[in-house]
């Protein structure tokens, strides 16, 4: 069953339509007819089944197509474990990918921040539009995976403004290349269970010294992904991956 995303505005409707893009996709490259069911996502938790209709008055078109709600459900998708994945920023492509990557994951908000290494720190008005494209590209990747929660992106913060937010999370890891702390696998044995964690994925020239200090200050523990010097947007898909395993519901 095709699977399309509708906002709460539309849903507050006497009749609730699908709009913009998808409609355009559903009409001319689907062809799906009335009488036809699909299913739909709020981005807030619930999906519902609904039927195409097409009436005198609400006619289907490449903008506009027409719906009858048949009925509503909680989706059960979603990972426990509110996961918050900050990343430093990366090349203009790895973060795409990323938010398509981590949003399948599970990811619960992904932060993207400045590091001291960060090869490429884009303008204001840049990243304001780079936000947007990733918010497009999360929501996009729900249709697939089929999670009932919009992952939350940004803002756009200083690495010390990240580290303020670790103070209301259960639990926060920076991973460091040059760490050999086994936390994870201490993790996995104790029976620690995080509502909320952070883990904290550096750019690709890695955190400096003075960096991993500051989170060390601030109570983030510290953690290695292996023997092996990993890709920065490598290290964070198998970062998220792993702490689903220990935490979530990837198990």
């Amino acid at each position: 069953m095709y699977r399309f995303f509708i906002s709460l505005n539309q849903l507050n409707r006497s009749i609730p339509a699908i709009t913009g893009s998808d409609a355009k996709h559903l009409n001319q490259v689907l062809r799906l007819k009335p009488g036809e069911t699909i299913e739909l996502f709020d981005g807030n938790g619930y999906n519902y089944h609904a039927k195409i209709i097409d009436q005198p008055s609400q006619r289907i078109s490449s903008q506009r197509v027409p719906l009858q709600i048949l009925d509503q459900y909680r989706s059960n998708t979603d990972s426990p474990l509110r996961l918050i994945v900050a990343q430093a920023i990366l090349k203009n492509r790895k973060m795409d990918i990323l938010v398509r990557q981590l949003t399948e994951l599970g990811a619960v908000q992904w932060i993207p921040f400045t590091a001291a290494r960060s090869i490429v720190i884009p303008k204001i008005k840049r990243l304001e539009n780079r936000i947007q494209r990733w918010k497009i590209i999360s929501k996009e990747a729900l249709k697939q995976c089929k999670r009932g929660m919009l992952m939350d992106i940004g803002p756009f913060i200083s690495f010390q403004e990240l580290l303020k937010l670790t103070e209301h999370c259960d639990l926060s890891i920076i991973f460091y290349e040059k760490s050999t702390n086994s936390i994870i696998s201490d993790l996995f044995q104790s029976k620690i269970r995080p509502k909320q964690m952070m883990i904290i994925m550096g750019p690709e020239g890695g955190f400096t010294s003075s960096e991993i200090k500051q989170a060390q200050d601030k109570g983030v523990s510290i953690a290695t992904l292996g023997p092996r010097i990993l890709r920065a947007e490598t290290a964070a898909i198998a970062a998220c991956a792993i702490v689903q395993y220990i935490f979530g519901d990837m198990a």
